[in-house]
């Protein structure tokens, strides 16, 4: 086997094996992407819900927070 070939064969494993690891690193980014997903936009719905209610004190009192 020549030279050429061997680096044509290599360069061909090589392209396969990036393509197996940007698959599976798509996978995890979007398996975290779905856990924090749901819980920013729970944050952000209860950030509007104090903003919209006039930032009145969560616990009774008279005092607000900053």
């Amino acid at each position: 086997m020549s030279t050429t070939t061997r680096n044509i064969i290599t360069f061909i494993i090589g392209a396969i094996a990036v393509l197996f690891i940007a698959n599976w690193v798509f996978k995890v980014v979007l398996g975290i992407l779905g856990l924090i997903l749901p819980v920013a936009i729970v944050c952000g719905a209860a950030y509007l819900g104090y903003q919209a209610f006039g930032r009145k004190a969560l616990g009774g009192g008279r005092r607000t927070l900053p």
